[in-house]
């Protein structure tokens, strides 16, 4: 079966929730410790984290759109709280549904 280059996303979405879904299965986690480990990140969680505490809470959410609305898919354990690494599959997660025409994309397109 051919797929078309807007399935993509649907796809990568796809994957990224059965591995958030499913505790056995660890998708790649050296490169996501690796994603969530990179300044640009950090800091964006840092500025979320308003108590320090090390998580964001749906409360401190409330702060970023994009997060907010990939809060509860991205929160692997489920205890209302996302971590560095749970952020990140938030990041990843919004990145990956935004449209191509959105400046904030980082594909380029040719």
């Amino acid at each position: 079966m051919l797929y078309r280059m807007s399935d993509l996303p649907s796809l990568l979405l796809f994957f990224v929730a059965a591995a958030a879904g499913n505790p056995g299965l660890h998708a790649a986690p050296a490169r996501m410790q690796a994603v969530a480990d990179t300044p640009t990140l950090s800091a964006e969680f840092a500025k979320l984290d308003a108590d320090h505490d090390g998580t964001i809470s749906r409360l401190e959410a409330l702060k970023d759109p994009e997060v907010l609305r990939t809060f509860r898919r991205a929160d692997a354990n489920k205890d209302g709280r996302l971590d560095l690494r749970e952020f990140a599959t938030a990041q990843m997660l919004s990145r990956a549904e935004r449209p191509v025409s959105d400046p904030r994309s980082r594909l380029a397109t040719r």
